[in-house]
């Protein structure tokens, strides 16, 4: 289930995930379209009802730097009891350059050098290294730190 559910607030979305929970909902995903981000329900999500699965639908690559990206999935797994799937796009340019205020420039590119950052990361990533990214470098980053279930 998307949450928020119906434009709820984030204090509304406890009583919703709960809800949720009991009628055997088993993954909670969240998208960027509905005034909050991709994070922050899930790390409400996460310490409200930490055996749910959770993901992110599209997080966008220009409203948050591939380090910060990388620190908020970490945040929700650590609280999490499941790994957590972080899913990375574009979005769309009215959203990138009308709500950001940032130019819709090379698109691809610049998911592309998102995922290269963080897959090294993930625990799952098995890698220290730095990732090869033509815009996203960020050495001696440390973000690697192990997770209730060793997986985002």
């Amino acid at each position: 289930m998307t949450v928020p559910v119906a434009g709820e607030t984030m204090a509304e979305l406890p009583a919703v995930l709960d809800e949720l929970a009991g009628a055997g909902y088993s993954d909670i995903w969240t998208s960027e379209v509905n005034a909050t981000d991709a994070f922050a329900p899930l790390l409400m999500a996460a310490q409200q009802v930490p055996q749910l699965r959770l993901g992110t639908s599209i997080a966008c690559v220009f409203s948050r730097s591939p380090a910060l990206m990388a620190m908020s999935a970490l945040a929700v797994a650590e609280l999490s009891d499941e790994p957590i799937y972080v899913g990375v796009g574009s979005s769309s340019q009215n959203m990138v350059e009308q709500w950001h205020g940032t130019p819709f420039a090379q698109p691809y590119q610049r998911v592309r050098d998102t995922v290269r950052f963080l897959r090294p990361r993930s625990p799952e990533g098995g890698s220290r290294s730095m990732a090869t990214a033509s815009r996203s470098t960020a050495s001696g980053w440390p973000g690697s730190r192990r997770t209730r279930r060793g997986s985002w």
